[in-house]
């Protein structure tokens, strides 16, 4: 009975830790999002010089698909979708600036 318990105290430890790093994560994800559309928003309002800064530090913070643990899933579909979109839309605006600074 011991041995019972303690395995099924252990797989309760491992459920919480996995729920708890997957908290942590979506967390860090996040906040990776928040200050991307914060450059890209900031971008916007700046000379090209700065744009383009601003945009390849916003581009530089993707790491891979988005959601990438979730591509299966149908109810992240709609924002998988929309973070890609606004991944290619900065990448067309720092194209943009470059060009407009006369860069390729």
């Amino acid at each position: 009975m011991d041995r019972h318990r303690r395995t099924a105290e252990s797989r309760d430890v491992d459920v919480e830790l996995g729920r708890a790093w997957r908290d942590h994560r979506r967390h860090l994800g996040r906040l990776d999002l928040h200050r991307f559309e914060r450059l890209v928003a900031d971008s916007r309002r700046a000379d090209p010089h700065t744009a383009a800064r601003l945009l390849r530090e916003a581009l530089a913070l993707w790491r891979g698909a988005p959601l990438a643990d979730l591509a299966y899933e149908s109810f992240a579909q709609t924002e998988i979708a929309r973070l890609e979109e606004s991944r290619l839309e900065a990448l067309e605006h720092r194209i943009d600036a470059d060009l407009a600074l006369g860069q390729s």
